[in-house]
């Protein structure tokens, strides 16, 4: 009997033992890339906690798992705190802190509220982590889907992921990762929008995400509604890992891990299994999307960061054209119904690009190359017989592309910052179009097929100055912007775009924010 006893406390310590979890990163000065050193990381509510060491890497063993809040701090510069960081047994969390000098000599103020305000958009911004987006309620790790949850945002239909913010269409929203714009961020998107059934984005690879409705920065353009700022992870630093997730409609495995001392990587691949489930309960269509997620970050040197990302996604729609068993006479009816109107579409889409970041000791320069092409394809046969070309009603292609370069450069003062820089784009629009039955009354077909290229301009400048021990903060900025698709819009003097900004801390965690724009 004390045999027993004994075996089971040994495999209850052992177990309480391995039931513990491991919190690491690095803490760096945003402004120059320099380590901070000695800085004090805890996790709240515990007693756990580090010391960053010379090259500002801490690593905090023994953590039970769980959700924690995470808080880094350090004399002379403003503290921060990452919430809800979930500490589980698969894996270490890599968790990293950039930490802002303090300009003023008050005592810290630790604002509590998701809200915050930053120097580019001092009007509240929503933010999210990842662990908020995977259990939002209905949401099903899909950030659109998450998106449409958050006040001020309009509800839509439940198939669907627009994005109505401020009353204004899904296409007045920009969508930007790591700094590189992304147009198309759903499968089946509908062109010349952002919606679209699924989200395409994996939030296992998502480190947060700032939603910003107003007062937006000079550097952002062609934002009439919002525009929403996602931040990928870092892949690990110390091993490879892998991760396999099973979700509502797709499966996925995630892949993460060093390439060299100098390189990390993180890689993801989904696809769905609806069509297995439509094919089922007999619907008339098939869907079937595919997507894929690359990121590696390279620290060339200490002062020297390139990062890549690709974002791409394959989507195929089929009809389903097998009889179901014990089918009804109307439920025939309208199978056959959907099966002659529906038609067959396939898309593709994808979105690369470069950010290369210079620092120095008063601020960086950041410089942003991307490509991203969207093709759109869309075929009917009548009786949906493919045997010959005399049954094709319509074969539709649509594709758009775009090469896009930005260079900004970021000075930071005592209590101020100056930014300023430009952009150029260079667009290309292609359409075919062949037509059978829109104007078959008539006895006549159309034929269309058109291309079209478009260069794009601008530039801006922006400074923001505290006032007031760091109550006060004033942001202004100004931007213009040109086009050749029309001869007013070429010259960037007849698109000037001035906006200003203010925020003022009533209390800790109240501010008072205002802003004018065009």
């Amino acid at each position: 009997m004390k045999s027993y006893i004994l075996l089971l406390t040994l495999v209850f310590c052992s177990f309480h033992a391995f039931s513990q979890g491991i919190i690491r990163g690095k803490i760096t000065n945003p402004v120059n890339n320099q380590p901070v050193a000695f800085a004090n990381v805890l996790v709240l509510g515990t007693e756990l906690g580090a010391v960053s060491n010379e090259n500002g890497l801490y690593e905090i063993n023994n953590v039970p798992t769980g959700l924690y809040n995470v808080r880094a701090s350090f004399v002379g510069f403003k503290p921060k705190t990452t919430f809800e960081i979930s500490v589980t047994l698969a894996r270490p969390v890599q968790l990293d802190f950039e930490l802002e000098e303090d300009a003023s000599e008050l005592s810290e103020v630790v604002v509590n509220s998701e809200f915050s305000r930053s120097e580019e958009t001092p009007i509240s911004v929503k933010k999210l982590t990842a662990n908020e987006i995977e259990r939002y309620p209905g949401g099903n790790r899909d950030i659109s889907r998450v998106i449409q949850a958050l006040p001020g945002v309009a509800s839509t239909p439940s198939f669907r992921n627009d994005i109505l913010i401020r009353g204004g269409a899904p296409n007045e929203n920009k969508f930007y990762v790591d700094d590189i714009e992304v147009p198309v961020i759903n499968h089946f998107a509908t062109q010349g929008s952002s919606g679209g059934p699924v989200g395409i984005l994996n939030v296992n690879l998502i480190k947060s995400m700032d939603l910003v409705a107003g007062g937006f920065a000079a550097n952002r353009m062609n934002a009439l509604s919002s525009f929403f700022e996602i931040q990928l992870k870092e892949g690990r630093r110390d091993k490879m890992a892998t991760q396999l997730t099973v979700g509502a409609s797709e499966l996925t495995l995630s892949n993460e891990g060093p390439i060299g001392e100098k390189t990390t990587y993180l890689l993801s691949a989904r696809r769905s299994y609806l069509q297995g489930l439509f094919r089922v309960i007999g619907l008339p269509f098939l869907p079937t999307f595919n997507d894929f997620q690359l990121k590696t970050t390279t620290k060339i040197n200490d002062k020297t960061e390139l990062t890549f990302i690709g974002v791409g996604a394959i989507d195929k729609f089929v009809l389903n054209e097998d009889v179901p068993d014990n089918e009804t006479e109307d439920e025939r009816d309208d199978r056959l119904y959907l099966l002659g109107v529906l038609p067959v579409q396939n898309q593709w889409n994808y979105t690369t690009g470069l950010r290369l970041k210079r620092f120095r000791e008063n601020g960086f320069w950041t410089f942003v190359l991307s490509r991203n092409m969207l093709n759109n394809e869309s075929v009917k046969y009548a009786g949906n017989d493919e045997s010959s070309e005399q049954n094709l009603l319509f074969n539709y292609t649509s594709q758009e592309s775009e090469n896009k370069f930005r260079a900004e450069n970021s000075i930071f003062g005592n209590g101020y910052t100056l930014k300023y820089g430009g952009n150029y784009e260079y667009s290309r629009y292609y359409i075919r179009n062949f037509d059978r039955a829109t104007l078959a009354s008539q006895g006549e077909t159309v034929i269309e097929r058109s291309t079209s290229f478009f260069n794009s301009y601008g530039a801006f400048v922006s400074g923001s100055k505290s006032l007031l021990d760091e109550r006060l903060l004033l942001t202004g900025g100004i931007r213009m912007d040109g086009s050749d698709f029309g001869k007013s819009a070429q010259n960037p003097l007849n698109q000037i775009s001035p906006r200003f900004s203010a925020s003022y801390q009533l209390r800790s965690n109240l501010f008072l924010t205002a802003n004018a724009g065009i």
